[in-house]
């Protein structure tokens, strides 16, 4: 019976020493086989793909109306201060004005120098075509053209008159010298006549030289009055001259008019640009969209310099990043690329979930915090679209503390107990 005990004690060690191995075996083999997530844990802060932007004057001025508050969400374009513009924009209305009354001539003397019966006003952008002011500068331009169109059309009418006067006084000569050269060839018939019976001596001498001496006394008058003509065609040639040079004179009064106008409407666009611009810029607007933040301008009628920080302007998440210290002990498994899963410790595990990222840059150098002098790498991570819809409407504030975790790949859990024993024994065959 003692030897039936014994042989059965013995079968129970020999089964429960198999138990054991086949537990050390499986623990061992599950151990060198089964693949264990390896992460490198590093601290971080939310921000965003844009940093802040901070929110400044190039002039400077009196503050008119604080239109924003400390935390305050904006959108692009939204004004967040106004100062006081009132000499800016009455220097502007100024321009205005002198620019419709430059503009105004200038379509005066492009219609002079077309020959146009009217005035053609282009349309003012800055003031309606109704506005007293308008009316009344295009009103002084429209007299001023009928003045200077009658007056030139006057000069040119009188000469032109002159030289009407003068064809039919050259017509009339013209006239008179063919009847005295038709009564000459009369007397030159008569005068042959009377030599011949003179010759025969049935005539008087004196006859004959009294009608010689009427003869050479109307071929006097014919020359005389050819002189005339002559004299006549010289002067409508010199009015016809004299319209040429009205015309002439005209347009070239008009040209250099236009280009002094011109040049002075081109100067006075030039300023009233920099005017229009310095008005737009008492309004203060934001540069970007997102919240206001270290507002710096509190009083209605502060003085602000040129040049000074008013607020910053943090943008919206639309693209949100954690920037992750990584610990110089872990930067050579880091790299971008590597899947990270997110833990926002500002919140309840419970309220927020994990979110996925993933590492899209790592500095090429360490830095050193300024503060505790502790030396990390900066990694940045940015979270998955799809990962955003998790928050539930959670929302992110840029600073926000952030745990990340990156996945630096996976080995077993033997290699991860052995590692530590191999570094040791590696130091301390260097140090033999």
């Amino acid at each position: 019976m003692n030897e039936s005990l014994a042989g059965d004690d013995r079968q129970l060690r020999i089964v429960g020493y198999g138990i054991v191995l086949a537990m050390f075996g499986g623990l061992g083999g599950w151990s060198a086989l089964a693949p264990i997530d390896s992460a490198a844990l590093a601290p971080g802060v939310v921000t965003v793909q844009s940093y802040r932007k901070t929110v400044q004057h190039l002039e400077g001025g009196i503050v008119r109306r604080l239109a924003v508050e400390e935390g305050l969400k904006v959108s692009e374009g939204d004004v967040l201060i106004e100062l006081e513009g009132t000499q800016f924009q009455a220097e502007m209305e100024v321009l205005r004005v002198q620019q419709l009354a430059l503009q105004a001539e200038e379509a005066r003397l492009l219609a002079e120098r077309d020959g146009a019966a009217a005035v053609v006003y282009p349309e003012s952008a800055n003031l309606p075509s109704d506005d007293s002011r308008v009316v009344e500068i295009r009103q002084g331009q429209d007299t001023l053209f009928a003045a200077r169109r009658k007056a030139y059309a006057g000069e040119v009418s009188v000469l032109e008159q002159t030289v009407a006067q003068l064809e039919a006084q050259i017509d009339g000569l013209q006239s008179v010298i063919r009847s005295k050269r038709a009564l000459l060839d009369s007397y030159s018939t008569e005068i042959d006549d009377l030599r011949s019976l003179l010759a025969e001596g049935l005539t008087d001498r004196q006859k004959l030289r009294e009608l010689e001496r009427s003869s050479v006394e109307q071929q006097g008058e014919v020359a005389e009055l050819i002189a005339t003509s002559a004299a006549a065609e010289a002067r409508i040639n010199e009015s016809r001259l004299r319209i040429l040079q009205v015309e002439r004179e005209f347009q070239t009064g008009v040209a250099a008019a236009l280009g002094d106008v011109q040049a002075r409407l081109a100067d006075i666009n030039e300023r009233l640009a920099s005017a229009s611009d310095r008005v737009e810029r008492a309004l203060i607007r934001a540069p970007v969209g997102g919240r206001v933040l270290a507002l710096d301008v509190h009083t209605v009628g502060g003085v602000i310099t040129p040049g000074q920080r008013l607020m910053d302007i943090v943008p919206e998440l639309e693209s949100l990043l954690v920037e992750a210290q990584i610990s110089p002990l872990d930067i050579d498994r880091v790299q971008a690329g590597l899947p990270a899963r997110l833990r926002f410790s500002g919140f309840k595990r419970s309220r927020v979930p994990e979110v996925m990222g993933t590492v899209t840059s790592v500095s090429a150098d360490r830095i050193e915090n300024p503060t505790t002098g502790a030396a990390y790498y900066l990694a940045r991570v940015e979270i998955d679209a799809t990962q955003l819809e998790l928050l539930d409407g959670v929302e992110l504030i840029p600073g926000m503390p952030v745990e990340a975790m990156i996945n630096t790949g996976s080995r077993t859990l033997l290699g991860y107990l052995w590692e530590p024993v191999s570094e040791s024994v590696t130091r301390s065959f260097r140090e033999d």
